[in-house]
């Protein structure tokens, strides 16, 4: 087989791994069906394109305004792969308005993976078959297959690529241009996925190293000027796609996340279920699918076979003087970097909690700034990828370097390739992807009538990825994208958190405040109805329901379409309607009481406020409280209480399962510690009142705790938070 055959052989063969796997019809471009059914990441992916295409071009290049409004995000935050998102919206004028390129993208990572296998198989002067059945083998490699979840994490060919610049030979090639090459694969990697660039980020400094220290074909000085190049290179980039700014920036770590998404110590064999032969092993949590890692049953036979070959030629004594041994001779010190670097990202993948099965073994005290790196790339397994393809190469090297005949070699892979398919051809074939255009579960015409009339679409919550059902943000998010109407809701990688909040904030006032924007369709779901209230009962906004979504507008901004759609809306669910219009126009308020004999203790109720908005008419707070010495709260009734130095005022909080708390404290059950209340002032003559914390147990006991906030009630600084005070 001479090198064109081979090259053709390996195209043939991904095309047919990526039919088995995806289906040629996701190379369609307007076939989006595939992605937007999957309802997981695939969405959000082309979701996130979907919104940048129709923005107008701007700086930072990346930016998208309208999805996750009013902060938006960015290109690369969706994980819709800025690489391509950016070049194919230069054609935006003529594309389709359905439009993907990610079946395009997994073609490409399966192609480039099986060129860059054949170009570094081809340093070792392997024989063009084996090759050929090497190119199979990493093609069709599970956790590559596995990661098709996640198309921007499919470049593995990045990983390989940069193996290929490592064993390259800087005397045949420039240093130089290996050194070129090396910061071009960065630079993509910046431009697809922030992980594949740690992973890349490691041979920036490990090819350098090696060419300057063990090469010696570049000047010491030059691997500390390459590896500030890396950096400075990647933060421009970034800050031209807008993954970094510098006025503000999206909280990249997560806190307390790094060890939760580890790799177990069973992960190169524990297919998690997609094995035909091998059971699935346990692990500490669902969080460890990032550390997918299994080898297959083919590599597994190959793997012990490679050793039996390899150690002894490793290991043997030998006559020769120390410096010429296995590891300290001049060729395979070049190794270290590469080995130094397989280590360190080991040791980050494993993380300070070490598993096995669905134990943790033990947990290593680490330093905050390392646990600060961890919670940026808080999904460390998969920073084992190169390791995993080390492994693979390594066994598919060392059984074509064997002694035997090429007939044996070739056999004795070929026969392991058969046994790794047919173990793996669950993962191979798991996916029945649907093909064509894409309509939602909802109403969509309907739904489409009522974003017409609105110039943006609010939800409360806000930013939440499930509001009715899991993952229902991508049907009204599809809706606003063809509709190009700014929607509050989505999923991105990360977010700036401080943002959300204040603008959450700002959001519930306004609408407890029963300030509706005209030009803003609200919509809710029944668990939140109460943020609604006021607007209700004041009949500043108009309420209807459609597929169980309830939505809101004011009545400044109704037009004769919009009293048309929901007049036929509130005849279709007028039960439904008049059931919740009872909840909605009933007014809790506070009530005067007689101060009850409390249990008195210097702290009786531990508790957590985590939101009292003090508006203008009422008091609306949520958090969670219990009666510090008990261990069961069933039966227990909390209220929220304003007090001064002549009154005291009280009104019943709703119970919210908060069974968390009961975790938390380690106790036998306080699920019902959760409270939320939303209670006017009507009886309430104007001042200041101190907030507290009333909680009545089951034997009819009172506790009481005052919660350090002052509440105004008709003043003029009444509709501050009163966290905020």
């Amino acid at each position: 087989m001479n090198q064109k055959g081979l090259l053709i052989a390996s195209f043939l063969v991904v095309i047919i791994i990526h039919h088995i796997t995806y289906g040629l019809g996701t190379l369609v471009p307007t076939n989006i069906s595939w992605l937007m059914t999957a309802m997981h990441d695939w969405g959000t992916h082309y979701l996130g394109w979907a919104f940048y295409k129709d923005e107008p071009w701007g700086f930072p290049l990346g930016n998208i305004s309208r999805y996750y409004y009013p902060l938006g995000t960015n290109v690369g935050f969706t994980d819709s792969i800025p690489l391509f998102a950016i070049f194919f919206k230069l054609f935006k004028s003529i594309l389709p308005s359905d439009f993907q390129y990610f079946g395009l993208w997994l073609f490409t990572c399966y192609l480039l993976t099986a060129y860059f296998t054949i170009r570094l198989l081809q340093l070792f002067k392997l024989h063009p078959y084996i090759i050929f059945i090497g190119v199979i083998f990493l093609t069709a490699n599970p956790v590559l297959v596995y990661r098709g979840l996640h198309p921007a994490l499919c470049a593995h060919w990045l990983i390989i690529a940069s193996l290929y610049l490592y064993f390259s030979n800087p005397q045949s090639t420039n240093p130089r241009q290996l050194l070129k090459y090396q910061l071009i694969l960065l630079l993509l990697a910046a431009s697809i996925n922030p992980y594949l660039w740690f992973m890349v980020l490691g041979f920036n400094i490990a090819l350098p190293l090696k060419l300057a220290f063990f090469d010696k074909v570049l000047k010491k000085r030059s691997f500390y000027l390459y590896a500030a190049a890396s950096i400075t290179a990647t933060i421009f980039c970034w800050y031209l796609i807008g993954m970094v700014t510098f006025s503000h920036q999206e909280d990249f770590a997560v806190q307390g996340a790094y060890g939760l998404y580890s790799l177990n110590l069973n992960s190169l064999y524990n297919a998690t279920g997609f094995s035909t032969l091998l059971p699935a092993f346990k692990q500490v949590s669902w969080h460890q699918y990032e550390g997918f890692m299994y080898l297959g049953a083919g590599i597994m036979l190959l793997l012990p076979i490679a050793l039996i070959y390899l150690v002894p030629r490793v290991t043997k004594k030998s006559d020769q003087p120390l410096k010429n041994r296995f590891f300290l001779r001049s060729t395979n010190t070049k190794l270290l970097p590469l080995l130094l670097l397989v280590l360190i990202i080991s040791i980050f993948s494993i993380t300070h909690i070490v598993s096995f099965n669905d134990k943790v073994l033990f947990k290593i005290p680490i330093p905050d700034k390392l646990a600060k790196l961890g919670e940026v790339f808080r999904a460390s397994a998969r920073c084992f990828w190169l390791p995993y393809y080390l492994i693979l190469f390594t066994v598919i090297i060392t059984l074509a370097k064997t002694t035997w005949s090429l007939l044996i070699r070739v056999v004795v892979l070929m026969l392991a390739l058969g046994l790794q398919l047919y173990d793996t051809k669950f993962l191979l074939t798991y996916r029945n992807l649907s093909y064509g255009s894409y309509k939602t579960p909802l109403d969509d015409e309907t739904w489409g009538a009522l974003f017409d009339q609105f110039d943006k679409i609010e939800f409360y919550p806000p930013f939440a990825s499930h509001q009715l059902t899991p993952m229902d943000y991508q049907y009204f998010c599809y809706l606003a994208v063809k509709k190009k109407k700014p929607i509050n809701i989505g999923y991105v990688a990360r977010a700036n958190n401080t943002s959300m909040e204040r603008y959450r904030d700002t959001l519930t006032s306004r609408l407890e405040e029963g300030k509706l924007d005209p030009k803003t369709l609200y919509i809710s779901t029944s668990p939140h109805l109460k943020h609604f209230v006021l607007a209700v009962q004041t009949g500043a906004c108009q309420v209807s329901t459609l597929n169980n979504y309830f939505y809101f507008y004011s009545r400044k901004g109704q037009t004769p379409k919009t009293s048309l759609l929901s007049g036929q809306l509130t005849v279709e669910n007028k039960a439904k309607l008049d059931s919740v219009m009872q909840i909605m126009t009933k007014r809790v308020v506070f009530t005067k009481v007689i101060k009850p004999s409390f249990e008195n203790a210097p702290k009786s109720i531990t508790y957590y406020v985590t939101r009292a908005n003090n508006g203008s008419q009422y008091l609306s707070t949520d958090g969670w409280a219990f009666i510090e010495a008990t261990n069961n709260n069933k039966g227990d009734s909390t209220f929220i209480a304003l007090s001064s130095d002549t009154s005291f005022y009280t009104s019943p909080a709703n119970i919210i399962q908060r069974p968390d708390v009961t975790s938390h404290f380690k106790k036998e059950d306080l699920s019902d510690a959760g409270f939320e209340s939303l209670s006017f002032f009507d009886n309430i003559p104007a001042g200041k009142y101190e907030m507290g914390l009333m909680i009545k147990n089951k034997a009819g006991k009172y506790y009481y705790q005052p919660v350090e906030k002052t509440i105004s009630v008709g003043t003029a600084d009444q509709s501050i938070p009163a966290n905020q005070k």
